[in-house]
């Protein structure tokens, strides 16, 4: 049942109308105490430890899956003892993170082509989203297991929080505007990257052409909105069910 906050949680991180932001630190006119500069390196040098030992995990990933066993092969390929898997309290989840930002960086390389600019805001949306299809494929055989991870309830905020800010970028980068319906148009767009990851696990079409013809009318239907709220929830909550039913598969 946790997994049914899915559509109303995308519209509240994406400023949905009637959805009140709660004042930050800044805004009151309050900063955060500072945290002490020995820990602030203690921290960096973890992310760093965390960020070397989550490079080696991907790699073991068509081994062992998105599995705790990935992190201990990684630390281990790192020089670290496996202990070190403790840096990561959320478990494999970090693992398939590690994948999403790698996803991101791919999609900011994708926008600095010579052909980039000239293309519709569309067409620059529909290239950005095909291009995350295109680094799912290597894992297609495991992705469903990665879905089941991040919907575990334990996981499913962080994973909301996580396709927000892919969904922001892929935005940002396609130069695609705001406006009044921008909350429903990034709520349609998240939806649409978990269609296409779920279309991908059952495509057996050459080259995978179905689910990328999937994610261009997905986001043709998703510039088209403009106050369709009710709508979007309805197409979230079914693919949030889709993805119960494979995580139950998975377990």
């Amino acid at each position: 049942m946790a997994l049914r906050r899915l559509a109303g949680a995308v519209f509240r991180q994406h400023g949905c109308p009637h959805v009140r932001a709660v004042p930050s630190s800044r805004s009151l006119g309050t900063a955060p105490p500072a945290a002490p500069v020995e820990d602030q390196e203690e921290h960096a040098d973890e992310d760093r430890v965390r960020g070397v030992i989550l490079a080696h995990a991907l790699a073991s990933v068509d081994e062992f899956g998105w599995t705790d066993s990935a992190l201990a092969a990684g630390a281990i390929a790192a020089g670290y003892p496996v202990v070190s898997k403790g840096l990561f309290p959320r478990g494999p989840a970090h693992l398939v993170d590690a994948h999403m930002d790698a996803c991101a960086t791919a999609l900011e390389r994708r926008a600095g082509g010579d052909d980039f600019h000239g293309l519709a805001v569309n067409e620059r949306l529909a290239v950005l989203l095909q291009e995350r299809v295109h680094m799912l494929e290597p894992h297609k055989h495991s992705w469903q297991q990665a879905l089941a991870t991040l919907a575990q309830p334990s996981n499913l905020p962080h994973s909301l929080r996580t396709l927000g800010g892919f969904v922001h970028t892929a935005c940002a980068l396609a130069g695609c505007s705001e406006g009044a319906a921008g909350g429903v148009r990034h709520a349609s767009l998240a939806a649409a990257v978990v269609g296409a990851e779920l279309y991908l696990l059952q495509d057996t079409s050459p080259g995978h052409t179905a689910t990328l013809d999937f994610v261009r009318r997905s986001v043709d239907d998703a510039l088209a909105v403009e106050s369709a709220i009710p709508a979007v929830g309805t197409v979230l909550a079914t693919l949030v069910g889709e993805l119960q039913r494979l995580g139950s598969r998975a377990g």
